[in-house]
């Protein structure tokens, strides 16, 4: 009796720890997940994205990266309403919820405004080379004349690049392909001082 007493006792004492970890993880588990905070600028201001009274559609730097995309057309895989097709060579066609523009050259206006770091890219053939040191994307579906101006019928697209911080920083990523493909993209971060810094982006070859 004495040996059967003492070994519930033991086992008793082992399994308190676990007890007590696994109430803890059950815990954890339960609390709510907080959501984290998108801000965009789509209206002009600084607002949480989900707030915004428009239909925007955000997507983050990383994971435009993760979803390896490298041109303005993938965005078609990663936002829904949104068609960008390739005509004419290096003009992409852009189509936001069936309203675009089917003139593909360089003397056609978009029905669709573009705009890196707010200011408006009136060609579609200055699009490449732009999915690089991204911060995100906005995409802005319907008419958005009121806020964009003209050529804004079918929305528009806010390209939002990285700004400098006061950290000596770069990356670079290295893209070898079929056909002799080699490229090269890279960042260079530099404060000059206390309150000037520049960032400086892109070295393609091949």
């Amino acid at each position: 009796m004495r040996n059967n007493t003492v070994g519930k006792v033991l086992c008793a004492v082992l399994a308190g720890p676990s007890a007590a970890a696994w109430a803890q993880t059950q815990s954890d588990s339960a609390a709510p997940a907080a959501l984290e905070e998108i801000t965009v600028t789509a209206q002009r201001r600084v607002e949480n994205l989900q707030r915004a009274a428009i239909p925007v559609s955000a997507v983050s730097g990383e994971e435009l990266t993760n979803a390896g995309a490298t041109r303005v057309q993938d965005l078609t895989a990663l936002v829904p309403s949104v068609q960008i097709a390739t005509a004419a060579g290096p003009y992409p066609l852009f189509y936001m919820r069936g309203v675009g523009n089917f003139n593909g050259n360089a003397l056609s206006d978009a029905a669709v405004a573009l705009n890196l770091d707010g200011v408006y890219l009136a060609r579609p053939s200055s699009t490449g080379g732009m999915f690089y040191d991204l911060e995100r994307l906005e995409v802005l579906k319907g008419p958005q004349g009121t806020l964009y101006g003209r050529n804004a019928t079918g929305g528009a697209i806010n390209v939002i690049t990285r700004k400098p911080t006061d950290d000596f920083s770069g990356d670079a990523e290295i893209d070898i392909g079929n056909y002799g493909l080699k490229k090269v993209n890279a960042a260079l971060n530099a404060p000059l001082s206390d309150t000037v810094a520049v960032r400086s982006v892109m070295i393609p070859l091949g």
